[in-house]
């Protein structure tokens, strides 16, 4: 499954915000790290904060397009099915109050 998102590295605190719709037509995820865009540091931590949001395993969540962008897709193994349902079901809760990982 393929998840867009629009990343800020270098922020206060690890937090993922309600989805924002985009120019293509595609819904986005805005994440923020506190971790920099150097060494790769800032992809990490976008992926092991969107597989902690989703009860996942680190090991299934990788960058699959846009390692030097801010708009990235990432990409989540697992059975499609279930991580639609679940990744939809997570999203409805973030208009209310964002995650944040501390």
């Amino acid at each position: 499954m393929l998840v867009h998102a629009q990343v800020s590295p270098g922020g206060s605190r690890n937090m993922i915000e309600a989805p924002v719709a985009r120019d293509d037509n595609h819904m986005r995820l805005r994440i923020k790290v506190r971790a920099v865009a150097a060494e790769n540091a800032a992809n990490e931590a976008v992926c092991g904060l969107l597989a902690k949001w989703m009860g996942l395993p680190k090991s299934s969540v990788s960058i699959a397009r846009g390692h030097t962008s801010r708009q990235k897709v990432i990409a989540i193994e697992g059975e499609a099915g279930a991580l639609s349902d679940r990744l939809v079901s997570l999203a409805e809760t973030l208009a209310a109050k964002p995650f944040v990982m501390r």
